[in-house]
C-alpha cells in the first residue's frame, strides 16, 4: 500500500456499503445453514438405502462365484479398484469401507485387525457399530455364504449434504448478489446525499458567515449534527463580535495615554523650571496608566482562555492568603486594612490562575476606590455542592443604576480615578462564568459600600 493511500482517510459510504454486505453475507450463511439441515434430513435416508443396496448387491454376486478363491480374487480386485480410485480423487473423500467374510468364518476380507468391527456379528441392515475406535455406521448384506458390511462415518455424510447445500447456494448468489448490490449502492448514495449537501454547504461559506446552516429537508439523522454546527457557528460568531469589541476599544483606551505621552514629551524638550517637572510627572501618569491598561488587557485575554484551562486542587484560603500578603503594601499606603475569614483550609478543584486574578482584582476595586481608610472584608463559603468568594467594603458604594454597567469593559464611573482601564470588574466576570459561575454586585452591610460575590460550583 502505497503512502498517499494509507493516508487517505476512511468513506463512509464504503463503511456502510461493507456493513450491509457483511448482513447480506450473514443471511446468506443463515441459509447456508437451513439448507444444509434440510439436506442431511433429506439425504441421509437416501444414502442409507443406496449404501445397503450396494451391499446386498455385492452379497449377491459373491454368491454366485464357482468357489472360494474367486470370490477372493474379486474382493481384492475391488479392494484395489477402490483404493486407486480414492487416491487418484482430487477431493481426498472418504469413502465406506468394505468389510466381507464367509459366514462359516474361514475367509475374511480383508484381513482382521485389532479393533476391527465383525461383520458376522453385526445385525442385518442399519445400525452402529464401533470400528478402529470409532463409531460407525454399519450397512449388512447376507447371502446363504457370505456377509457383506460397509462402513460410513458422520463426516462424509456431512461433506456430501454440504456440498450438495453449497452448489444450491453458489446458484442462488450467484442469481441474487448483483441484483442486490444496485438496488444497495444506489439506495446508499441516495441517503448520503444530504449528509453531501451539508458539506457543500460549509465547504462554499465564506470566512465570516456565521449563519445558521439550513438543510432542504430536515432530516431526523442530521438534525443533532446541523444542531451542533450551528451551535458552534453562534460561539464563534459571539467570540469574534467580542474580540472586534475589545480591539477597538482596547485601540480606543490607549489612545489616551499614548497622546499625553506624546504631548509631555513634546513639552519635555521645549520647557524649563517647574512646567518641566509638571510634564515629568504628567507622563510618570500616563506611562502608569498604559501599563497598567496593558497589564489589565492581557489579564482580561487570560480570563477569555479560562474556559480551556484545566482544573486543579488548590487550596483556596491558602491562595487568599497569598494573594492578600501580596496587596499588604498597597492597604498600607492608603490606609486601609484588609481581613480574611473562613475555614482554615479548603480544598477545591478550581484554576488557581483565574481564582487569584479574580481576588486582586475585586480588591484592589475595594482599595482604590473605597477610599482612604476602607476596610476590606474578604471571606470564603465552602458548600455542598458550591461556594462562595465574597469580597466586602465599606466604601462610598456604587449607585444602583450603575451596578451592571461597572462589569463592562472599560465602564468607569465620572468620579473615578482617571488612572483606571475600567477592566478590573469585567476581568472578575469573565473568570467567574468561565469557571461555571458568575459574580454578583449588592449593597454592603448597613448600606455602605459594595458587596462582591463570585459563586462557583464545587465541581
Amino acid at each position: 500500500m502505497s503512502a498517499a493511500a494509507a493516508a487517505r482517510p476512511p468513506r463512509l459510504q464504503r463503511r456502510v456499503l461493507l456493513a450491509m454486505l457483511s448482513v447480506i453475507v450473514l443471511l446468506f450463511l443463515v441459509f447456508f445453514a437451513i439448507i444444509l439441515w434440510q439436506a442431511l434430513k433429506r439425504d441421509s435416508g437416501e444414502l442409507d438405502r443406496t449404501l445397503l443396496r450396494n451391499a446386498q448387491s455385492l452379497a449377491r454376486t459373491l454368491e454366485r462365484m464357482p468357489d472360494d478363491a474367486s470370490a477372493s480374487a474379486g474382493v481384492t480386485v475391488f479392494l484395489n479398484l477402490r483404493a486407486d480410485a480414492a487416491a487418484n480423487d482430487p477431493s481426498g473423500e472418504p469413502r465406506p469401507l468394505l468389510l466381507v467374510s464367509r459366514r462359516d468364518g474361514s475367509l475374511r476380507l480383508p484381513p482382521a485387525r485389532p479393533g476391527d468391527a465383525d461383520p458376522l456379528r453385526l445385525p442385518e441392515g442399519l445400525s452402529d457399530t464401533v470400528h478402529q475406535g470409532a463409531t460407525l455406521r454399519s450397512y449388512t448384506a447376507r447371502s446363504p455364504h457370505w456377509t457383506v458390511t460397509l462402513l460410513d462415518d458422520d463426516v462424509r455424510r456431512t461433506r456430501w449434504a454440504a456440498r450438495e447445500a453449497g452448489v444450491e447456494l453458489l446458484g442462488y448468489l450467484a442469481l441474487t448478489l448483483p441484483v442486490i448490490l444496485l438496488p444497495v449502492w444506489l439506495a446508499l448514495r441516495a441517503a448520503l446525499a444530504p449528509l453531501q449537501s451539508l458539506s457543500d454547504q460549509v465547504a462554499v461559506r465564506a470566512p465570516a458567515d456565521m449563519s445558521p446552516i439550513v438543510l432542504p429537508k430536515g432530516y431526523r439523522e442530521l438534525l443533532p449534527l446541523q444542531a451542533a454546527l450551528n451551535r458552534l457557528f453562534e460561539r464563534m460568531a459571539a467570540t469574534f463580535a467580542r474580540e472586534k469589541a475589545f480591539v477597538h476599544d482596547a485601540a480606543h483606551e490607549m489612545r489616551t495615554p499614548l497622546a499625553v505621552i506624546g504631548a509631555q514629551a513634546h513639552v519635555l524638550q521645549t520647557s524649563e523650571g517647574p512646567a518641566r517637572h509638571e510634564a515629568a510627572r504628567r507622563l510618570q501618569a500616563a506611562m502608569e496608566r498604559a501599563s497598567h491598561l496593558a497589564h489589565q488587557l492581557l489579564r482580561l485575554a487570560q480570563a477569555d482562555a479560562t474556559a480551556l484551562a484545566p482544573r486543579e486542587p488548590v487550596d483556596v484560603m491558602n491562595l487568599a492568603r497569598d494573594t492578600l500578603a501580596g496587596m499588604t503594601e498597597l492597604a498600607t499606603e492608603l490606609g486601609s486594612e484588609l481581613s480574611l475569614g473562613g475555614p482554615d483550609n479548603a480544598v477545591l478543584a478550581t484554576d488557581p490562575r483565574a481564582l487569584r486574578s479574580m481576588l486582586g482584582n475585586l480588591v484592589d476595586n475595594a482599595l482604590r476606590y473605597g477610599g482612604r481608610g476602607v476596610l476590606v472584608d474578604v471571606s470564603i463559603d465552602v458548600q455542598p455542592a458550591r461556594w462562595q468568594l465574597r469580597v466586602v467594603d465599606d466604601g462610598p458604594g456604587i449607585p444602583a443604576a450603575h451596578r451592571e454597567q461597572v462589569f463592562e469593559r472599560f465602564w468607569r464611573g465620572r468620579s473615578q480615578d482617571e488612572r483606571g482601564a475600567g477592566l478590573g470588574l469585567a476581568i472578575v466576570r469573565e473568570a467567574a462564568r468561565s469557571l461555571g459561575g458568575d459574580v454578583d454586585l449588592q449593597v454592603g452591610p448597613g448600606g455602605r459600600g459594595c458587596s462582591f460575590t463570585v459563586d462557583l460550583p464545587r465541581t
